[in-house]
């Protein structure tokens, strides 16, 4: 009988050691940047400078979001949450305290009102009034970039200098890569039609002209083509 005691209480006295354990090892988040490309933007930013935790992983659906309760833990600890905004991830739209990078960088991003469908809505991949996507221009890319830099900035003041460097360099080759986009997309003959399934290329089309035809949206309230939606799709096409 005490030696069965002796084995639970070290069980016991085990366990709480490698749960401090692992509570210790848990680095302290610095900043988290909800969304794939934002997070890839702010960690390239950052660089060493501040520790930055991406929220979803490069196979998760924004849309689709509800964060663990470790998750809640880390936006608690954070001391800067970074989201998209424009209801990209709808779980965090209204975050107490979250920087809504693209709102406020990109206030005039594409009207998406006039093309929502209620069919559209019951799938679960509806967006609000404006397009979230506002990385696929590089202009717009670079004003995302000029705000996490100015964010980042303030959050580690000592490190201001190469993260503003870092910044430059990064808008420099997004305005770079838009005038390459302007040329490859004007060798191209009228009309530009963009072929995808979902109304995720708003800004891509505004900026270079582009007739964005979302297929599934368009025509189905699934995520895949019925035979009648497929031969419209290739009419319009």
């Amino acid at each position: 009988m005490l030696s069965v005691r002796r084995f639970v209480a070290g069980s016991i006295a085990l366990m709480a050691l490698l749960a401090s354990q692992a509570c210790r090892s848990a680095p302290q988040v610095d900043v988290i940047a909800a969304d794939g490309a934002l997070c890839d933007l702010t960690q390239r930013l950052a660089a060493n400078s501040l520790l930055v935790t991406c929220l979803l992983g490069p196979q998760d659906d924004p849309h689709q979001l509800q964060h663990t309760p470790a998750q809640t833990r880390q936006l608690r600890q954070a001391k800067l949450v970074l989201i998209n905004g424009y209801e990209l991830t709808p779980a965090l739209q209204r975050l107490p305290g979250a920087v809504k990078v693209a709102e406020s960088a990109v206030p005039g991003s594409p009207d998406l009102s006039a093309d929502q469908h209620s069919d559209h809505e019951e799938h679960g991949h509806i967006h609000g009034d404006q397009d979230p996507h506002v990385w696929l221009d590089p202009r717009q890319a670079a004003a995302m970039t000029a705000l996490v830099s100015e964010r980042l900035q303030r959050l580690a003041p000592k490190e201001a200098a190469q993260i503003q460097s870092r910044s430059k360099a990064m808008q420099a080759s997004l305005l770079s890569l838009h005038q390459w986009n302007l040329r490859q997309f004007s060798s191209l003959k009228q009309p530009r039609i963009l072929a995808s399934s979902h109304r995720a290329f708003a800004s891509l089309a505004r900026a270079y002209g582009l007739q964005e035809l979302p297929v599934i949206d368009a025509m189905s309230s699934s995520d895949a083509l019925r035979p009648q939606a497929l031969a419209h799709t290739v009419n319009d096409l």
